[in-house]
């Protein structure tokens, strides 16, 4: 599922995979994938794309939405400063 958080920032919640790991695998094709092919934009342009991202497992159930967000959005401006068009885990949460 996907939803537009506000202006540039979007949330996508990833379900229906075996583990953390075949997540991984996915986010990691889709960024390989944006590494190697560029998008056309009006007037002809040939530009690649790039995206950082927060990436925050849900294991604690107790957390509320907001509380997720939080950890997401440290992620996401760990990616933003240090690994800039990549996504960044948020682990011990």
């Amino acid at each position: 599922l996907i939803g537009r958080r506000s202006g540039d920032e979007f949330l996508l919640l990833l379900h229906g995979f075996e583990t953390k790991d075949d997540i991984r695998t996915c986010m990691d094709r889709f960024y390989n994938r944006l590494e190697i092919e560029s998008v056309e934009f009006p007037g002809g342009d040939m530009l690649p794309v790039t995206v950082s991202a927060g990436l925050v497992w849900i294991d604690n159930s107790t957390l509320t939405y907001d509380e997720f967000l939080h950890y997401a959005d440290e992620a996401l401006y760990i990616a933003k400063k240090d690994k800039k068009g990549f996504y960044v885990e948020k682990i011990n949460i």
